[in-house]
């Protein structure tokens, strides 16, 4: 490989992790921001989080079971 067609796959791979970067933290902003969440009530990650933060936590939290996990409560 040439010094040239290193140079350019650099800018390539640079470019595409940029990309890469920026699908990823618009996703995250969309998930935490935007999409309501079934287990959440139909509310965001960012409503219960700033819920929380104003000291209106839940008594109770419910952890639903998975294949691997019993269902739980958690008291406060």
């Amino acid at each position: 490989m040439t010094l040239t067609a290193c140079r350019q796959l650099r800018v390539m791979m640079n470019a595409s992790l940029s990309h890469a970067r920026q699908v990823l933290a618009d996703w995250r902003e969309d998930y935490n921001t935007v999409r309501p969440h079934s287990q959440l009530d139909g509310r965001t990650p960012d409503q219960v989080a700033r819920q929380v933060s104003r000291g209106h936590a839940p008594e109770t939290l419910v952890i639903p079971s998975t294949p691997n996990h019993k269902k739980r409560e958690l008291s406060f």
